[in-house]
């Protein structure tokens, strides 16, 4: 019988990928997810995405690192709780590389061919960058170091990494730093101006058990 793309994906998911991934100490999430802590307060994730389910399906798979750490300052700098706070800063698709940054999916055909394509992703670029950058120090020069992968939000978390780490003046640095890069390529004031508040922001941070009434 004719298998939907849902039904394809799931199939991989469960017979394939699952069994992958838990012998490498990953546990279910929701959905198509799957979770792997590390110590320090590290989870790693990747998703398996389903877009166009019904013409020219394909997948996305999707990979992160959340860092404890950073949770409550990027709450404070938000203005929101920790709860709501990212889960993962560092990470994107597999479709986003090197330049020419062209976006790349599987396509969905069949099981076989799907699962063969996922595990060469998984064991070439998924889980050794989880592996390489499951470290703050690291993850702070991916995010700075404008590396592939490192790019989503890395104006906010390479200067709030560094100011993780107890670097107060290189999270300045690295604020400026990141809005030299947007000043090059033309960016709206309002977001140039940010990386003047980010900086202040970390020039002023105490932690709460430092602040005084």
């Amino acid at each position: 019988l004719h298998k939907t793309a849902a039904e394809i994906v799931n199939l991989t998911v469960a017979n394939s990928l699952r069994p992958f991934l838990t012998g490498l100490g990953f546990r279910s999430g929701p959905g198509r997810s799957f979770l792997r802590k590390v110590p320090g307060g590290i989870t790693q994730r990747i998703v398996f995405q389903l877009v166009r389910a019904r013409e020219d399906p394909e997948l996305n798979i999707y990979f992160g690192i959340g860092f404890e750490a950073l949770r409550p300052i990027e709450a404070r700098w938000k203005s929101i709780s920790p709860a709501e706070a990212s889960n993962s800063q560092l990470g994107d698709s597999v479709g986003h590389v090197s330049p020419p940054f062209r976006f790349r999916s599987l396509p969905v055909v069949n099981a076989d061919q799907l699962a063969e394509a996922c595990l060469d992703e998984l064991t070439n670029t998924v889980l050794p960058f989880l592996v390489r950058h499951s470290d703050l120090s690291t993850a702070v020069e991916c995010w700075d170091g404008d590396y592939p992968y490192g790019r989503v939000n890395a104006r906010i978390f390479g200067p709030l990494g560094r100011l993780a780490l107890g670097d107060v003046a290189g999270g300045i640095a690295s604020a400026y730093l990141h809005q030299r890069r947007l000043e090059s390529m033309g960016a709206d004031a309002d977001v140039i101006d940010e990386q003047k508040r980010l900086a202040a922001f970390i020039r002023d941070y105490r932690p709460v058990e430092d602040v005084r009434s």
